[in-house]
């Protein structure tokens, strides 16, 4: 997400937003805007969320804003689902008033279910076509990866230490690809 953000910052104006499914949409996102603009006040809903805070393009320094959600899929058991998606929709369709380049949404397998619940959906900016689902890897192959980083320090990774690994990270190359580098910068056990 990060390097994703560095590259946006060359063109325009990126706001990352990390959603989370114990506080409160609006508070999470007052919070997080709140920490670069406290003269933005509390954003209650997504009608201020768009005129307190897209429409006020003081804010961007004349650039154009990329939204990036991550955790996106913690919208889907809310009630804020239906209004988010359709007043984002009216954002992404009224661009040049809100100063929007475009929205991105990051989560897990989950997310996948909020584009084909509104692929045919008038009010929802999230279409399959813009979908990109980037598949989890294959219990097998992650067994195969984690020993030979393993290896590098001369561990060997126990088949039910093996298991549990694959479940917490559920197969994601991100996290894998972390988890090795972890492995590779340990020291040695040999």
């Amino acid at each position: 997400m990060i390097a994703l953000e560095k590259q946006i910052q060359k063109q325009f104006f990126p706001f990352i937003f990390t959603l989370n499914p114990y506080i409160d949409i609006w508070k999470n996102i007052s919070g997080t805007i709140s920490i670069d603009y406290p003269d933005c006040g509390p954003i209650k809903d997504v009608k201020e969320f768009r005129d307190k805070f897209l429409a006020n393009k003081k804010y961007f320094g004349g650039k154009n804003v990329v939204l990036l959600f991550d955790e996106f899929q913690c919208l889907l058991d809310t009630e804020e689902y239906f209004v988010f998606c359709s007043e984002m929709k009216n954002i992404m369709d009224n661009r040049a008033t809100y100063n929007i380049q475009a929205i991105f949404g990051f989560g897990t397998f989950q997310t996948t279910k909020l584009a084909k619940i509104d692929s045919k959906s008038t009010f929802s900016p999230f279409h399959m076509p813009e979908t990109t689902i980037i598949e989890p890897l294959p219990e097998k192959l992650v067994y195969i990866l984690l020993n030979e980083w393993a290896s590098t320090i001369g561990m060997v990774i126990p088949p039910s230490i093996l298991k549990d690994i694959y479940i917490t990270i559920g197969g994601y190359a991100g996290i894998l690809g972390l988890l090795g580098l972890a492995l590779q910068s340990s020291t040695s056990i040999t």
